[in-house]
């Protein structure tokens, strides 16, 4: 029997959870995999009793290459959900690029990125393999906003994420610990520039003719975004209200070393914290606007619901088609690059607006 083409790292967590029921319900065969064998089976029992789905399993472990490389036998596609990636995620993707498998992640975190571009892009690209980390809600979609903005002439492009009523995972929690801990790079004069969080506030436009404030934050854009369109300037940064947004330009020098002294203390007190999303009853909804950070002028937005489900669609739909349709070349890239913007956009029940 022919192995599923499409592997699940770190499916017992809430991301992975949601991915998994994703590929079940669209009954696209895939193998789950993760470190602890009793979540393991339980998840799979729970696909098998909601979805009548049969799943195959493979436990595997960070720590021991042997197992992910077990893990990915017959594989074509790994989709990794296991984070903080910056403490675990490089010998996962090291095990995709060793066993010629395309990688994509649901990280946030920028310093990984930049990890797994500066150390394995060329190996993967010699070999055919895609690593596209950043392939959820952060930053399929503000890629996506950046094309559709660099179609129009863009060349100075901010991308803002602008969510409401969204609760977080213990992952997310974590993510943006370290996402404030660690080293952040803006893309601006056509080369990556390090900066602080929250550096800078953009007036940024919404497609409701609204303008609010954005806070800058060392988003996935200013690595991908240069790859695919001929800008000289990409900024991410976060919709805040104008007093947050003042206090946190004020605490911007400081933000950086404190993340970084409490970032073990934050891990155990989020873990004592909520960590399902959807249990909070929420609706969340969000605007990922692409703009000019010098004039505020709007080029183009995504906008969804959940944010944690749209991540699910994003991934899986992103997954199965490179499985059925392998790229014709490797290297560290994204979605946009990879797929038609407005074909996946529909394909995944997300909208565009444009003006």
């Amino acid at each position: 029997m022919e192995s599923p083409a499409i592997v699940v790292y770190g499916v017992t967590g809430f991301t992975g959870r949601l991915v998994a029921r994703e590929l079940a319900q669209k009954a696209v065969p895939f193998v789950a995999s993760a470190r602890n064998r009793t979540k393991l089976d339980n998840l799979v029992a729970a696909l098998r009793r909601d979805l009548n789905a049969e799943v195959e399993t493979r436990q595997a472990s960070v720590d021991q290459s042997h197992s992910l490389d077990e893990m990915l036998q017959g594989a074509k596609v790994l989709i990794n959900c296991a984070g903080p990636f910056m403490d675990i995620g490089a010998p996962v993707v090291e095990a995709a690029v060793r066993n010629g498998v395309h990688y994509f992640d649901t990280t946030g975190e920028q310093g990984f990125m930049r990890w797994v571009q500066s150390e394995l892009a060329a190996e993967a690209h010699e070999k055919g393999v895609v690593l596209a980390p950043g392939s959820a809600y952060e930053y399929a979609t503000g890629n996506f906003a950046a094309k559709l903005a660099a179609a129009k002439g863009a060349r100075k492009l901010g991308i803002c994420y602008a969510v409401r009523g969204m609760a977080m995972s213990h992952g997310t929690k974590k993510s943006i610990v370290r996402v404030l801990s660690s080293d952040g790079y803006t893309f601006v004069g056509g080369h990556l520039e390090r900066r602080k969080p929250a550096y800078r506030l953009f007036d940024v436009p919404l497609p409701s003719g609204r303008t609010v404030k954005g806070a800058w934050f060392p988003g996935g854009e200013s690595l991908t975004v240069p790859l695919f369109a001929n800008v000289k300037q990409v900024e991410s940064c976060l919709a805040v209200g104008e007093t947050a947004g003042k206090l946190l330009k004020l605490a911007s020098p400081v933000i950086e070393k404190l993340a970084g002294t409490v970032g073990g203390v934050a891990d155990r007190v989020i873990d004592f914290t909520g960590g399902d999303p959807h249990k909070a009853g929420a609706e969340p909804d969000f605007v990922v606007a692409a703009f000019d950070p010098d004039n505020a002028h709007f080029y183009a937005a995504i906008t969804g619901k959940d944010p944690y489900d749209v991540t699910a669609r994003v991934i899986v739909e992103a997954a199965r088609r490179t499985a059925d349709t392998p790229p014709d070349e490797g290297g560290f890239t994204s979605l946009p690059a990879l797929f038609n913007v407005r074909e996946f956009v529909d394909a995944v029940d997300l909208d565009i607006v444009e003006r």
